[in-house]
This record gives structure tokens, sequence and C-alpha cells, in this order.
């Protein structure tokens, strides 16, 4: 069995960390209506963001998504855009 440091994800893990910075929020509060950006926003633990429609009472895997700001540039090449909003 292959101890977890010695993969590819466990060195990723074990590599130098530095802290992240929310620099936006986005909550939609029900299917097909218009994301809202809020100024602040309540994270409830084990359900998500107070408000947004993926809010879960099962503790499930998606009560947030994050989104690495170095991505954003990624996404807008691979669709051919100039950048993505």
């Amino acid at each position: 069995m292959t101890l977890l440091k010695e993969t590819p994800l466990g060195q990723l893990l074990a590599g130098p960390q530095i802290p992240g910075k929310l620099v936006w929020i986005g909550v939609r509060p029900a299917r097909e209506v218009p994301m809202l950006t809020p100024q602040s926003a309540t994270l409830v633990a084990g359900r998500g963001i107070e408000g947004d429609r993926y809010q879960t009472s099962r503790d499930g895997a998606r009560q947030a998504t994050l989104v690495a700001a170095e991505s954003l540039s990624a996404i807008a090449s691979f669709l051919g855009r100039a950048d993505v909003a």
C-alpha cells in the first residue's frame, strides 16, 4: 500500500501552503434566479451558505464551492474568452 505522502496528492498537500483570501461571494437563492453578491454571508457548519439553494441538511459534500482566482484565467482561456466574471 502506498503511503499518502508518496503520492502526487500527498506531495501537494505536504508542500508549503499560503493563506487564501476571499474576494467574492455568490449566492443563488433558487434555481434560475439571478446570482446575488452579498458583502457577507453566514456559513453554517455541515449545511453550507445560509440562503443558498445548495444549502443542505445532510452534511453534504457541496456545502460551498471555492474557486481559486488563478483558475479563472485558465477557465477563460479554455472558453476562448479574455476573462470570466
